[in-house]
């Protein structure tokens, strides 16, 4: 799947399962983060621990990592059509 992808597109979505090639750390694509230079990042959130605790998560770089599972998505329709936020105060500086 690496460098199947075009200029705009990403390689992991939100909510895929991906591990490390180099770390074998493995965990759920969180954010993604795409630089001036070319390299694409993924953060990658670890499973909480059977002890309930929360770990933290790392960026990896696009290349180290491997698809474990991809995420299952469902579009969600909007019952109410309404554009976001409320209304909005605007002020002319003059």
């Amino acid at each position: 799947m690496l460098g199947r992808k075009t200029k705009y597109e990403k390689v992991f979505a939100h909510g895929d399962k991906v591990k490390c090639k180099v770390t074998k750390f493995q965990g759920t694509v969180t954010a993604h983060s795409d630089y001036m230079n070319g390299c694409d990042h993924y953060h990658v959130q670890p499973e909480v621990t059977e002890a309930g605790a929360f770990q933290e998560g790392k960026w990896f770089d696009e290349a180290d990592l491997e698809l474990v599972k991809e995420a299952k998505v469902e579009k969600v329709e909007k019952k109410d059509k309404k554009p976001p936020g409320g209304p909005m105060l605007i002020t002319s500086p003059i």
